[in-house]
């Protein structure tokens, strides 16, 4: 629904997921403000960072923009899933490093 937090910035990451319908928000607390660090739209992947980070902790908050849906693929699927399809595993790698660099210019205008 419309404003639901998905998952908060320090939560334990579960689960990544394929926005189907709606958008989010991505938010985050850097040197005390809460910042947005990009919007996902539908059709996108909406928080697959965490499961592939050593401390498998969520570093930001998801917060819907409006009603949506989406599919949820649980950890455990997507280690499977790469095994079958190193191809969906690479597009994953890719996403996440723009994702990083793009986490860290921001960072970098706020601080």
């Amino acid at each position: 629904k419309k404003w639901e937090i998905l998952f908060k910035e320090g939560d334990e990451a579960n689960a990544m997921y394929i926005l189907k319908k709606g958008s989010f928000e991505i938010r985050k607390v850097i040197s005390w403000k809460e910042v947005v660090l990009w919007n996902v739209l539908a059709e996108e992947l909406l928080w697959e960072m965490a499961l592939f980070w050593d401390t498998n902790k969520r570093m930001a908050t998801a917060i819907s923009l409006e009603d949506s849906s989406m599919i949820t693929i649980l950890s455990f699927s997507i280690k499977e899933l790469a095994k079958k399809y190193p191809l969906l595993l690479n597009k994953i790698k890719d996403i996440i490093n723009d994702r990083i660099i793009d986490n860290k210019i921001v960072e970098t205008t706020i601080k």
